[in-house]
């Protein structure tokens, strides 16, 4: 996964424009001990238990770092990112904290985790990018001591947002150019030329290995079945629905507790139940099937062009998704209209070429 550390390091709207800055600099510190103290105050999660509390995150170790600084007894960070892994190695050597903290690279869905030795496993966006989500809860479950807490943000499947990252990932699968898309995204996206957040999140979103979708009920179902109760939620709504394209936001937060050990198959959220959001079996509006259809029209043509014109429309199609507001729309049907006007000119322009 060479995105992350080289071409991302990280996304989300706490970063504002420090993506690049170092990550422990003061200022990120401090949004990111604010943003944790927030999360586990709305959950439920007793923030003055960290000092006694053996904490696992996952990711670019921004999150790590802000959990030594709020006092937990010790904090181990795992990443697939050698790069974001020497980064908290190096952080750990500066401080001389190495009775509080240790980071190591590997991956989740096949390393072997301790048993029971985490109160807290922190997963920020990351359980979407596990090769198998099933596999790889399963392990963060069983590092869990019993009573510890699981903290789970991932992305949603049948939401618009995912709906239009899933063409342009599909577009650009065959042409995976991730130097040449990164040096064109800066010098496009950025007023200096310089990383900034919006190409962070564009490589992520363009280039991650996995994005493995499922429903929020698909998430309830299996961690219940793994012996966790459900304890809180954000962003749940409309709970029940495979598809919302036009009221359900693109990303929930489960916070579950480790009530049980029990042993439960991963097959719920294998790679193979995986949902794709470019099935038109998937949809009852017969405007998101015809946008399929309309898409897969624009990829064909686009695919025996050259690899620029792909380039291009992959940024055109994130520059639009990108500036749809991700809460609740009251727009309705304005964004289907406007994905299909692109891609309606879109594909104009290529049959006049």
């Amino acid at each position: 996964m060479t995105v992350y550390g080289k071409y991302s390091l990280g996304s989300g709207s706490i970063l504002n424009s420090n993506v690049w800055e170092s990550f422990d600099s003061p200022g990120i510190v401090e949004d990111y001990k604010a943003s944790i103290s927030r999360d586990l105050e709305k959950s439920g999660v007793p923030l003055e238990k960290l000092v006694a509390w053996e904490v696992m995150d996952v990711g670019t170790g921004r999150q790590a770092v802000a959990f030594y600084y709020l006092g937990a007894k010790h904090v181990t960070h795992y990443d697939l990112s050698q790069q974001n892994v020497d980064r908290v190695g190096q952080f750990i050597a500066r401080k001389s904290i190495y009775d509080r903290m240790k980071s190591q690279c590997c991956d989740l869905v096949t390393s072997e985790l301790p048993t029971g030795k985490f109160d807290f496993v922190y997963l920020n966006g990351v359980a979407q990018h596990f090769s198998d989500v099933g596999q790889g809860l399963s392990n963060c479950i069983k590092t869990l001591k019993k009573g510890g807490y699981l903290w789970v943000y991932f992305y949603r499947s049948g939401t618009f947002l995912q709906f239009v990252i899933y063409m342009i990932r599909d577009l650009i699968a065959k042409a995976k150019t991730d130097t040449e898309c990164f040096i064109n995204a800066l010098l496009l996206f950025s007023d200096d030329a310089a990383p900034n957040l919006f190409v962070s999140n564009l490589m992520d979103d363009f280039f991650v290995e996995h994005i493995n979708l499922f429903t929020p009920m698909d998430y309830v179902s299996f961690l219940t079945a793994h012996g966790m109760t459900v304890v809180s939620s954000s962003k749940l709504d409309p709970y029940g629905k495979a598809v919302e394209h036009h009221h359900a936001h693109p990303s929930v937060v489960l916070v579950c507790r480790k009530d049980e050990t029990a042993n439960s198959n991963c097959d719920l959220l294998s790679p193979k139940k995986s949902v794709n959001q470019l099935d038109p079996n998937l949809y009852d509006s017969q405007e998101a099937v015809e946008i399929i259809d309309l898409y897969m029209n624009v990829k064909e043509l686009a695919l025996a062009k050259d690899t620029a014109i792909v380039m291009n429309i992959a940024f055109r199609l994130y520059l639009f998704v990108s500036s749809i507001d991700s809460s609740l729309s009251s727009k309705k049907y304005s964004d289907y209209m406007k994905l299909k006007q692109i891609l309606e000119n879109t594909l104009k322009l290529l049959k006049g070429s």
